[in-house]
């Protein structure tokens, strides 16, 4: 095991902060089994807001270059959350300077760029994941667990969206978000997401068994991540704005009194048990928290500590270009109306 792990965050702003925040929860989520943490820089072209962030969340410096990040030899641990089509550049420069690289969803703009990275990343003797952080949702993570031990059996259907509003006042400023080619917008935006909630579900994608639906327009829908998945024994769905339940439904009883019924989530399912400083059911938890499980389970790896069955690895970068593969696949599919695209 390292002695100590100096982190770094590239990136102020919203994300960027969740996962400065979230370095700072993960020593204190299940056994202390991590070396000792130094919390080295915030990095942002933005010094003003990166000291601000920087301050706020206890690190010790603002950079202002990934440049600079990549050079400091304080640093081991260094989280990408920066716009997608800075992605490559920075991640490959990092790796060639020995840091291990936490990159944020979609891997990058373009599949090219995607796949180059994944190269990069095979080559490194540093550690390259990709953060699929609705991974780390408890109930997400339940709902796995039935599918696979059997009690749900196998999948079917799957029926998903994720309806967001920020992007429908028209008045509002221009970002980067909303600048690109095809498949750069909601697509890349909330729909890895989606996309990557459906393979962990369902397995790999490779063609339609179901539906997938995306906005960043949809008024009255802040942050709505929402799924049903139909199975061979019965049904489960999930929804982001109810995070610390899920419904259940299973092909027993008398069907005049069977329906779905409220599962609360408690330190019997995933990452629950330890992973809160109050793990008893009913205690609130969110997307905030998913991150803290992120972080641990790539600074456990940084550390050389053995993979916990409760505390599974980040995904890799080739299951990042995998992710991407499906949003290319949407975008061919919409450009031949509609002709059906097999991975």
């Amino acid at each position: 095991m390292t002695d100590s792990i100096g982190i770094a965050v590239i990136g102020a702003g919203m994300a960027g902060q969740a996962h400065a925040a979230a370095y700072r929860v993960a020593p204190r989520l299940y056994d202390p089994v991590l070396p000792p943490l130094r919390y080295v820089a915030i990095g942002d072209v933005n010094e003003t807001l990166g000291a601000h962030v920087a301050r706020r969340y206890g690190y010790e410096k603002a950079l202002g270059s990934w440049e600079e990040v990549a050079e400091d030899p304080e640093i081991d641990v260094v989280s990408v959350v920066i716009a997608n089509r800075f992605h490559r550049r920075a991640v490959e420069g990092l790796l060639e300077a020995g840091k291990h690289v936490l990159c944020e969803k979609p891997l990058s703009d373009t599949l090219e760029d995607a796949r180059a990275m994944a190269r990069a990343a095979e080559a490194a003797e540093s550690i390259a994941r990709i953060g699929f952080t609705f991974r780390r949702t408890p109930g997400i993570a339940a709902i796995r667990d039935l599918i696979q031990d059997g009690t749900l059996g196998r999948v079917l259907h799957f029926s998903g969206r994720y309806w967001t509003d920020y992007g429908f006042n028209p008045k509002a400023p221009m970002s980067w978000r909303y600048q690109g080619g095809p498949g750069s917008g909601a697509l890349a935006d909330v729909g890895s997401h989606l996309a990557y909630v459906a393979d962990l579900l369902c397995g790999d994608i490779a063609s339609g068994a179901g539906s997938l639906e995306v906005s960043r327009v949809a008024a009255g829908h802040p942050n709505t991540l929402t799924f049903e998945v139909f199975c061979a024994k019965g049904a489960a769905r999930f929804h982001q704005l109810r995070p610390a339940e899920i419904e259940l439904f299973l092909h027993e009883g008398a069907e005049a009194t069977n329906g779905h019924r409220t599962v609360n989530l408690g330190p019997g399912h995933a990452y629950l048990s330890q992973g809160l400083a109050m793990d008893a059911p009913g205690v609130g938890f969110g997307q905030n928290d998913a991150f803290g499980y992120q972080a641990r389970a790539f600074l456990e790896e940084v550390a050389g500590l053995d993979e916990s069955v409760s505390l599974p690895r980040n995904a890799s970068f080739a299951e990042g270009v995998h992710n991407m593969e499906i949003l290319a696949a949407a975008v061919e599919s919409a450009a031949s109306h509609g002709q059906k695209v097999v991975l």
